[in-house]
């Protein structure tokens, strides 16, 4: 894996990956997403509160008992906007985990995720073997693991999304503090909020757990792996943080730790069938023990991405590695910020897309990564 330069620094493989999944659709503050679309985004940040505020992911904490360092160690809440290529508006509430990178110890601050190898391997098992196969999310995964009762973590809410706050739960009302003109709301964490680093962790853990007592085994090699035999047949369940894919010869069986995991985590959105779409993979078991893995939406939408900020693409080549590709016209200027960021989100999305069906990319990929 290439690093991309931005910078005098390099981004590392999960902040690729993290990127590579945002590409899928258009993110922005949400400041700026309620200008662009209106009440439409209000409606999805009230609802992202709303969702907080039913799972009891913070609680009431009185602001003027609370000293200057716990107040200087509060995460920022950092409100996003999220149009998806379906043309739905998301909110999404995270927390700037930059504070505690400097006391949250390192074993902590990481979680495993399942690596490419295994998504395949898994894959061409469920075709040889010609398994009934379901895609399946979990929504809100972070928000259902509970932070260790030894961790006192704030959040500091402000301006107008102190008043979504108050209006899914007008309790936090007598708790709205005023600093240098603006609206302030400290607020207890009590569950894995997006952002932080102790989350992927959290609810790795948690997930985990809820599998081993349904007799999942991990598998040593890939602990985003687990199996378990039911009727002389081999479970399996591979994910990737929320995103699952289970498999059994018998569609019952699906059926039934579908059925044990929704109880668990209520809400899955779950996708069955031959043709399926996994981690932005396009997927078809075309019979005859075989499977097609492709990820032609997936680079339409950053075909899609790349000429929403520099225009239609009218060049065709015969081959993404032309004689000319790591050709550099010097006198080039340096592209804007804005532009810069969209661009090493692209790259991180041909990362992505190279590794799971387009290894004939991986040149002109490996020039862009160490373009700044």
């Amino acid at each position: 894996m290439f690093n991309i330069k931005k910078g005098s620094g390099f981004r590392t493989h999960r902040e690729l990956a993290c990127m590579a999944v945002n590409v899928m659709f258009n993110q922005m503050t949400a400041t700026k997403g309620i200008k662009m679309f209106g009440e439409r985004a209000v409606a999805a940040m009230i609802k992202e509160y709303q969702q907080l505020n039913d799972m009891k992911v913070v609680r009431r904490t009185d602001p003027d008992k609370l000293t200057s360092d716990q107040k200087r160690r509060a995460l920022r809440a950092i409100n996003l906007i999220k149009h998806k290529r379906c043309g739905k508006v998301k909110g999404r509430a995270v927390a700037d985990r930059s504070p505690t990178r400097a006391y949250v110890p390192r074993e902590e601050a990481t979680s495993p995720t399942a690596s490419l190898e295994a998504q395949m391997a898994t894959l061409l098992i469920d075709a040889h073997e010609d398994r009934d196969v379901a895609i399946f999310d979990v929504l809100g995964a972070y928000l259902h693991a509970h932070l260790p009762d030894r961790k006192f973590v704030l959040l500091k809410i402000e301006g107008q999304f102190v008043d979504f706050m108050c209006e899914v739960n007008p309790e936090f009302l007598p708790d709205v503090r005023y600093k240098n003109g603006k609206k302030v709301l400290y607020v207890q964490i009590l569950k894995a909020l997006y952002g932080m680093i102790e989350s992927a962790l959290l609810w790795y853990s948690l997930y985990v757990d809820v599998l081993e007592k349904d007799g999942f085994k991990l598998n040593p090699y890939d602990t985003c792996v687990a199996n378990k035999m039911v009727d002389g047949k081999q479970c399996t369940v591979v994910w990737y943080v929320d995103d699952n894919k289970l498999s059994h010869k018998d569609s019952k069986v699906v059926d039934t730790v579908l059925g044990m995991v929704e109880e668990r985590f209520p809400g899955l959105a779950i996708e069955r069938g031959k043709s399926l779409n996994f981690l932005g993979m396009e997927i078809n078991f075309i019979g005859n023990k075989k499977v097609k893995v492709g990820v032609k939406k997936y680079l339409g939408g950053l075909v899609e991405d790349f000429e929403a900020f520099d225009g239609v693409l009218t060049k065709k080549v015969s081959s993404p590695a032309v004689k000319w590709l790591m050709t550099v016209d010097e006198n080039a200027g340096k592209l804007s910020v804005e532009k810069s960021e969209k661009f090493h989100s692209i790259v991180g999305g041909l990362l992505w897309a190279e590794k799971r069906g387009r290894p004939d990319i991986e040149t002109a990929v490996s020039f862009l990564c160490v373009r700044e």
